[in-house]
């Protein structure tokens, strides 16, 4: 990807979903296996004990991951993908959002209403993040998203 960084939002819940800690974050794409990752800096305020981890990046859906948390270490958030296309952030790909990459396209015209007034809708509809939507750039990426989805909690 074009973007190495990505900057989330980290939601630490316990037992019965009692909320924990939430804290900002980021994850670093590593070239050698396409994959995202970092630590959770957690040492103040974790016990060691099995924890639902919730990562989320805008434009992407929410990413959940169980597992044990230790104590007074850095706890490594490995092999963290995240699905894109969620444009508007509702916590949903579908429709709405295939209809914003289509009104933000540079390709088959700019839908200013939509894009200049919302730069969210703009900036989240490129997927590739090279500065432009384009259809046979950021609708393939979304469609691929799309067809590869799988349940945020797997």
């Amino acid at each position: 990807p074009i973007v190495k960084t990505l900057d989330v939002t980290i939601k630490i819940l316990g037992p019965n979903s009692a909320p924990i800690l939430e804290l900002p974050g980021t994850l670093n794409y590593n070239n050698s296996t396409g994959i995202y990752s970092n630590t959770i800096p957690t040492e103040k305020v974790i016990k060691t004990g099995f924890y639902n981890i919730y990562v989320k990046a805008p434009s992407y859906l929410v990413k959940r991951i169980d597992m044990n948390l230790i104590e007074g270490s850095e706890n490594n958030l490995s092999q963290v993908v995240l699905s894109g296309g969620d444009i508007n952030e509702d916590g949903s790909r579908n429709l709405l959002d295939w209809n914003l990459i289509h009104a933000c396209s540079d390709s088959i015209g700019h839908d200013e209403e939509t894009c200049s007034k919302n730069e969210k809708y703009a900036r989240n509809s490129d997927m590739n993040k090279d500065r432009k939507t384009e259809l046979e750039n950021d609708i393939q990426l979304w469609l691929r998203e799309y067809r590869n989805y799988k349940n945020p909690s797997n």
